[in-house]
């Protein structure tokens, strides 16, 4: 289970990257008028095409959190995971300032996107914490699933 110590590493994450507030207006003139939007999160994995044993773990840990986590949200539609090429996405690569590697949780709405940044603490936990890297993606997209869930009730 979580030591506190690890419990209060990843709680200071996920505060330190949900704070930065990287929100982009995709529609502005779109209202939802008292209609709910149509939510969901999408777990973003891009990468290069030659990858380092780094990268190659942070593509299995993603694709277990999905599959172990979110079975039931993804048939409804709420979770989506996309693992991709730098070189096949160059706007989504741009968009997101990603260079080399990164791992984004995007909460997307008809309205507005938002995203969380999780490549820094991706790649520090991925080989030597592993386990601290899935309970952090879990919980990130947890708290994107319960906000979601507010803004809807």
């Amino acid at each position: 289970m979580f030591t506190r110590k690890t419990t209060y590493i990843l709680t200071f994450i996920i505060l330190l990257s949900s704070c930065g507030g990287n929100h982009s207006e995709l529609d502005k003139s779109s209202g939802s008028n008292g209609v709910k939007t149509n939510q969901h999160i999408t777990l973003y994995y891009l990468h290069q095409k030659r990858q380092c044993k780094t990268c190659k773990t942070i593509a299995l840990v993603t694709e277990k959190v999905i599959k172990d986590s979110f079975t039931e949200e993804v048939r409804k539609g709420l979770v989506k995971y996309e693992n991709h090429l730098l070189s096949d996405v160059p706007a989504l690569a741009e968009k997101y300032k990603c260079v080399f590697a990164g791992v984004y949780v995007v909460t997307s709405s008809d309205k507005t996107e938002t995203f969380t940044d999780l490549t820094k603490p991706s790649f520090y936990l991925a080989t030597s914490k592993p386990d601290s890297l899935q309970k952090l993606l879990v919980l990130t997209i947890r708290l994107k699933l319960d906000s979601i869930k507010k803004t809807n009730a």
